[in-house]
């Protein structure tokens, strides 16, 4: 019992730090965690959620060498801790550890700078297709705004397509044509988890 709680202990203590570790590309990986608890620390975009597991694609591991996993692998991992709900789409520091045939992982939460989102009213969106999408940035804005709609994660020089990138009341759903009921809806969410400029996901909620 002692053993558990002074690793639960660990994980918080760690915890603290990961929001601002993740500011950096490259921040120190010496911790508790990863110096005596066997984790190592991880970059990657969750592409699945539920209570229990994560799947992510890594797309940066900080190990050079005896790495777990690597980039643009595709992991399901159960949850020890996560910090942060609705982390489907974003892309998040974690510490992982593969431990026999269970994969396990501690989460940071997806607000570590590299995911930015934008939400919109259907009526300031004037091209939405799965490629593209053009909007106003708000209701004084004269000229419209493009950006790329991708349905890929990028690891490196490679483009890891998924197979679903709408997400429906927190869930993947590839049955929902967004590009024609979200003017059924109040707002729409894009999510740029790499900053930069373009969409990787597309967050709407259907519930009252």
């Amino acid at each position: 019992m002692k053993k558990v709680f002074a690793v639960l202990l660990c994980m918080m203590m760690c915890f603290g730090s990961v929001s601002a570790l993740a500011q950096y590309e490259a921040p120190p990986t010496k911790n508790v965690l990863t110096a005596y608890l066997g984790f190592q620390r991880v970059v990657g975009v969750v592409v699945e959620e539920d209570a229990d597991r994560l799947s992510v694609v890594i797309t940066k591991n900080n190990m050079r060498d005896e790495a777990y996993y690597e980039s643009g692998e595709c992991v399901v991992f159960e949850v020890l801790l996560k910090k942060g709900n609705n982390l489907l789409g974003h892309r998040i520091d974690a510490y992982v550890k593969n431990d026999g045939n269970k994969n396990v992982i501690i989460a940071g939460d997806g607000n570590n700078g590299r995911n930015v989102s934008i939400t919109l009213k259907p009526d300031a969106i004037k091209e939405f297709t799965s490629e593209k999408i053009a909007y106003y940035k708000n209701e004084e804005a004269k000229a419209t705004t493009e950006a790329f709609v991708q349905s890929f994660i990028e690891v490196k020089d490679l483009d890891i397509a998924v197979e679903c990138n709408v997400i429906v009341n927190g869930e993947l759903n590839p049955d929902f044509n967004v590009y024609e009921e979200y003017k059924n809806l109040d707002e729409i969410t894009f999510l740029d988890n790499d900053n930069d400029g373009d969409f990787e996901f597309i967050i709407v909620n259907t519930e009252e």
